[in-house]
C-alpha cells in the first residue's frame, strides 16, 4: 500500500512507539516465541530445529 506523505507523518508517533517498545516487548517474548506464534496464527506449518 503505498501512503501519501500526509499520512506517513500522521502516523509517526505510532511507529516511533512502537520502535521505542520493542526491548521491552522483547523481554516477554522471544523472537523464536514470537515466529512460532505468527506461523500458528498463519496455519504455516515448520520444524523448530530450523528456527533461528
Amino acid at each position: 500500500m503505498i501512503r501519501t506523505p500526509k499520512e506517513c507523518q500522521k502516523r509517526r508517533p505510532t511507529v516511533r512507539h512502537y520502535i521505542a517498545d520493542q526491548e521491552a516487548h522483547h523481554a516477554k517474548s522471544s523472537y523464536v516465541d514470537e515466529l512460532k506464534e505468527l506461523l500458528g496464527k498463519a496455519g504455516i506449518p515448520y520444524e523448530e530445529k530450523y528456527l533461528l
